[in-house]
């Protein structure tokens, strides 16, 4: 599998964050324009830019904590939008909405139990931030809030990158 390096991302150690492909295309910025028109919303930049180098991935460090330092979840990977193995891709997750247009969220990850990791979409009252969805405490019906399901990890999608580590007993 190729491996990419990202310049911008690091680790907690500071070293340089690498991210196994999942994808073997390579995204264009119309790529991009047209699966935002298809959503109906805009990918917040960072994880635009995220995706024009990565196409999704694999980070090696996956796991990370929740914002208020609870410890979280491990990243499987980040949906590709043209995945080459079976995976999710994230043009057919969709759009998630709570009962109010301000809480918009995409899914843009999974963990290793089968849940989500969510990111608020511009124009949302959570844009840009990362949210964690787990399936058991996800609200069933359309009269639980959708924020009562989520617990957040970051606030902006870079702040999650670089949370991301490798889990240790002192992380």
């Amino acid at each position: 599998m190729d491996l990419g390096r990202s310049d911008r991302h690091r680790d907690e150690m500071g070293a340089r964050m690498r991210v196994e492909s999942v994808s073997n295309r390579t995204l264009s910025k119309a790529d991009i324009e047209e699966f935002e028109s298809r959503l109906g919303a805009k990918l917040p930049r960072a994880y635009v830019d995220h995706m024009l180098r990565f196409n999704g991935g694999a980070p090696t460090s996956r796991d990370f904590k929740f914002a208020d330092g609870e410890d979280g979840s491990t990243l499987q990977y980040l949906f590709p939008m043209y995945p080459h193995r079976g995976l999710f891709d994230v043009r057919n997750m969709g759009l998630w909405t709570g009962d109010r247009v301000e809480e918009s969220f995409i899914p843009i990850g999974i963990d290793d139990g089968g849940n989500y990791v969510v990111l608020g979409v511009v124009g949302s009252k959570h844009a840009g931030e990362v949210w964690f969805a787990d399936h058991e405490d996800f609200p069933e019906d359309d009269e639980t809030p959708l924020m009562d399901g989520l617990r957040k990890v970051a606030d902006t999608f870079d702040d999650f990158l670089s949370g991301l580590h490798e889990w240790s007993e002192q992380a």
